[in-house]
């Protein structure tokens, strides 16, 4: 009877131990959604090592969850995922890679807007802005055009290359500005538009955008 005891007492704690094993196995991997994004849904692939291609794993052997479009909690091995956008022709592609190794974690969704979608957005506000730079400086007017013309991020963004056509030799070098829309007006950050995109002296102006601004300058 004692031996029979050991043996289911044996047997217990070992399925305990198994069971405590697999539950730490898992981690927890909360996905929230911007509010400035709309329509975006993400799949999440088991992407495997840091060292393996993730192009490869990005496929239907690898998804272990689909269609999420909304805040949701997600149980799973530890290891590496990718959480990555289906195509949608007003955002870019957001993809991911998190690690599950060390413990749960947590990812909000949010994508910028996609050029062609920005690339409408000006077209509508073009005037607009050209006119909001142009109040505070009329001297732009006739001396100078609008090239590289864009906006970035939201469409909250804008930067241009300015470009002097009049006479004065002395004064012929490109100028950059940057505009930020603070609800239904553009403010002027660059003030007075400069040579290049200061990030020191403009703190508030995101890094990718001083940069390709600057570059095309130079």
């Amino acid at each position: 009877m004692k031996k029979i005891i050991f043996i289911l007492v044996f047997i217990f704690l070992s399925a305990s131990v198994v069971g405590i094993n697999y539950v730490r196995s898992f981690n927890t991997l909360t996905i929230k959604f911007s509010s400035k994004n709309t329509g975006l849904v993400v799949d999440i692939y088991n992407t495997g090592p840091d060292t393996v291609d993730e192009a490869d794993q990005l496929n239907k052997k690898n998804l272990v969850a689909e269609n999420i479009t909304s805040e949701k909690k997600l149980r799973l091995k530890k290891g590496s995922y990718s959480v990555v956008s289906r195509k949608n022709d007003a955002y870019e592609q957001f993809n991911k890679k998190i690690s599950l190794y060390q413990g749960s974690q947590e990812i909000t969704v949010e994508s910028y807007f996609s050029q062609s979608n920005l690339d409408k957005l000006l077209a509508g506000e073009k005037s607009v802005i050209e006119a909001s730079l142009i109040s505070k400086y009329p001297r732009i007017k006739g001396q100078y055009i609008f090239e590289n013309e864009r906006l970035f991020h939201f469409g909250d963004w804008y930067g241009t290359t300015l470009k002097y056509v009049s006479t004065d030799s002395n004064n012929s070098d490109t100028l950059v500005a940057v505009l930020k829309r603070e609800g239904d007006v553009w403010k002027v950050i660059t003030s007075p538009p400069n040579l290049f995109v200061s990030t020191k002296d403009h703190p508030e102006i995101p890094l990718d955008i001083a940069n390709e601004l600057n570059q095309k300058v130079y």
